[in-house]
């Protein structure tokens, strides 16, 4: 069997061949880098408090003006006074020394004059790199490692890192890559020839929301059996550079059909590869599992592998690197995993509200894990932002990324009832707007009035959630998901074990307790309240209501388990006892309609649409109600009251009144049944009951006739 493989990209004459390392790095520069900062002639950089990419402050104390290093809000002289004080003391203005000019920017200050030549350049490429990646300089951190460096240093690129710690290692380290990826360039490869890729010195971006380079990390394409395959891989990857994350999805991808193809007659061969190849690697997407764990993977993910392994066969088609390969072993449309329906694992990311009670008893401690303090900001300015995302987000059932980006100002009033402002980015629908406790827009009010006093830097104004700041870089946008969420993680850690849990609760383990679960304990709360789909959807922001139907449904077994309960206490119209002989029966002899089961046999064919009395149901013979359809046969009681009254004040027959008071009364001899019954039992067994109706009423949710159709209509004739 013969074995295709495919050439590689043309070897041109690497540039070592034709200059010096140091004329390259020379070359490599940006001539006109920081003008007004960098001083090419003198080598000295002088940090302006206007960049943004520098990161440098001023002292806060009032009439100081010492600059300090980013990451502090205060020179050594004003934290030492403020440290004697008490931090909840205010400083008095400081009164301007005449000496202070020799060394009131020295934090702002670097010189490379008395460096080697190559090291001066080396230094100089890699904040120039850092620049592109978005890093921001801290001059302190640059004048702390040219202190360190060795006299005798002739080039940074054999230096190691061992006598070199914190500040000054990291930014070392960070040139140190740069360097190496410029000399692999220097060398004529650009560190995509082999089978083992050094991300760091390929330059991939480390990830689609983080757009600097990586720092570290492999391509191990090794893991795709045939050379072909792998040929093409790396090829397509090559002339892509996608980000990291990606990278290895692609690979993972490639290695699965990989396995495939082992196993197939042209598998070394792709001049035969066929359609039937191509259906037997997308079936082993469709059933992938983890072989960490052996248990499947999530549908989005197996979706998402077909969807990775279609885009590497479509660029590499497009890009000529399968011209040798039958057209026919394409990924077509009958391939893609269709959506999965939401099952009630998915919906089982809602905490349960036991776990929030216990949450907010104990969100004192939220930030409490680190005393990180962002410039101009206290650790508990700080913990109190965490605090009110964390209250937004249980009380607003917004994704996380949607209350991160919300507006400083971000609640309006209509007719004194207050409305959310937000954005639907992942639906790409703006300004929408959710009606909201006036609790929660205290809140939110309260922490927008502290926000207007507080320090916010130029590129964090106008957002409820400015971002506390991440590594070397300017504090620029909102706070982030990954942000918050190792503030939460955190967090979780220090909240004691609850007690007393029901079992549900109980069953709930903290490890599954995220962000996003407030979203899905929200739609939870509204569909066990009762709220009707249609309203919910809009409360969600749903486009589908299918999606919103998924927070009705319950598992299989609680609903049997529910069926099994409330089965022995159906009632029959006259509220005497008419108990279904199993679960069975329940399902299949009877339809939920509006107000109890109905088990006319013309109706239960129908599925519930086709009552020969128009939904009379406390008159029918075959009217079976539970106790879980109590709350609707309340709510239709009320409604018969509102209809008799409104008959009374007109000129209607008495047979309509009489009808009217007939239904009211059974309806009322059949409730009163069920709270006696109700009543009588033992609190364990009640709270069973209880629980049962629940689940059925959220399982029938979405099937029961729509209450508003059995009202009167201003188009009926009495």
């Amino acid at each position: 069997m013969s074995v295709v493989a495919f050439t590689g990209p043309r070897a041109e004459s690497p540039p070592a061949a034709r200059v010096s390392w140091a004329d390259f790095l020379s070359e490599s520069l940006e001539i006109d880098w920081r003008a007004s900062e960098w001083d090419p002639e003198t080598l000295m950089f002088v940090g302006s408090l206007g960049s943004p990419t520098t990161d440098i402050s001023t002292c806060l104390r009032p009439g100081c003006g010492i600059v300090v290093d980013g990451a502090r809000s205060w020179c050594s002289a004003c934290r030492k006074v403020r440290r004697q004080l008490g931090p909840d003391e205010p400083l008095p203005p400081r009164v301007p020394n005449p000496q202070w000019k020799a060394w009131t920017d020295t934090a702002a200050r670097f010189c490379l004059a008395g460096l080697h030549p190559v090291v001066r350049d080396e230094l100089l490429f890699g904040l120039q790199d850092r620049d592109r990646n978005r890093f921001a300089i801290r001059p302190q951190q640059v004048r702390l490692l040219v202190e360190k460096l060795p006299a005798e240093a002739e080039s940074l690129r054999t230096l190691t890192d061992g006598s070199f710690s914190g500040l000054e290692r990291s930014l070392l380290r960070s040139v140190q890559q740069a360097v190496h990826r410029l000399s692999t360039v220097y060398a004529g490869d650009d560190g995509t020839s082999g089978d083992l890729w050094d991300c760091a010195v390929v330059g991939l971006r480390a990830g689609r929301e983080r757009p600097y380079t990586a720092v570290s990390g492999q391509l191990d394409f090794t893991v795709i059996r045939q050379p072909w395959l792998r040929d093409i891989t790396r090829a397509a990857l090559r002339a892509l550079r996608p980000a990291v994350t990606d990278c290895h999805r692609y690979l993972q991808a490639a290695a699965i059909a990989s396995s495939v193809l082992t196993g197939r007659p042209s598998g070394d061969d792709p001049r035969g590869l066929r359609a039937g190849d191509m259906t037997a690697i997308c079936q082993a997407f469709h059933t992938a599992v983890d072989p960490k764990t052996g248990a499947a993977y999530s549908s989005s993910h197996r979706r998402s592998l077909t969807g990775w392994w279609r885009r590497l066969i479509d660029f590499s088609r497009a890009a000529g690197l399968m011209d040798t390969i039958p057209g026919t072993f394409a990924v077509r449309p009958e391939h893609m995993m269709g959506a999965v329906e939401t099952s009630e694992d998915d919906i089982g990311r809602a905490i349960p509200e036991e776990w929030i009670a216990h949450l907010d008893a104990h969100l004192h401690l939220l930030g409490t894990s680190s005393g990180f303090e962002p410039y101009g900001w206290t650790a508990e300015e700080l913990r109190e932002m965490y605090r009110v995302y964390y209250q937004v987000l249980r009380d607003t059932g917004r994704r996380p990324s949607e209350v991160a980006r919300l507006s400083e100002r971000p609640i309006e009033y209509t007719s004194g009832q207050p409305s959310l402002i937000y954005d639907n980015t992942k639906a790409g629908r703006h300004r929408r707007r959710l009606p909201i406790d006036q609790t929660t827009a205290s809140v939110i009010e309260a922490w927008s009035a502290r926000l207007a006093t507080m320090h916010i830097p130029t590129g964090c104004r106008g957002y409820l959630f400015p971002t506390p700041g991440a590594r070397n870089r300017a504090r620029r946008g909102h706070l982030s998901g990954s942000q918050y969420r190792r503030a939460f993680v955190a967090w979780l850690t220090l909240v004691p074990q609850p007690t007393g849990l029901s079992d549900d609760a109980a069953a709930f383990p903290v490890e599954r307790i995220d962000p996003y679960g407030f979203r899905h304990a929200f739609a939870q709360r509204h569909a066990d309240g009762g709220t009707a789909i249609d309203v919910l959807r809009d409360l969600m922001d749903h486009r589908e209501i299918e999606t919103t139907m998924g927070y009705y449904r319950v598992t299989l077994a609680r609903k049997q388990m529910a069926v099994q309960l409330v089965a022995q206490l159906a009632l029959d119209r006259n509220g005497a006892p008419a108990p279904f002989p199993s679960e069975l029966a329940y399902e299949r002899a009877s339809v939920a309609t509006a107000y109890g089961n109905c088990t006319e046999p013309s109706n239960v064919k129908a599925g519930g649409k086709s009552c020969p009395i128009r939904f009379q149901c406390s008159g029918c013979g075959f009217y079976r109600p539970d106790p879980s359809y109590l709350a609707a046969i309340e709510q239709q009681q009320a409604q018969l009251r509102a209809d008799r009254a409104v008959a009374r004040a007109g000129d209607v027959a008495r047979w309509v009144l009489d009808n009217l008071d007939e239904q009211i009364t059974s309806y009322e001899r059949i409730a009163d049944t069920m709270r006696r019954q109700m009543i009588a039992m033992p609190a364990p067994e009640r709270q069973a009951i209880e629980s049962a109706c629940t689940d059925l009423r959220k399982a029938r949710q979405v099937a029961l006739i729509p209450t508003d159709s059995l009202h009167r209509r201003p188009d009926d004739h009495h």
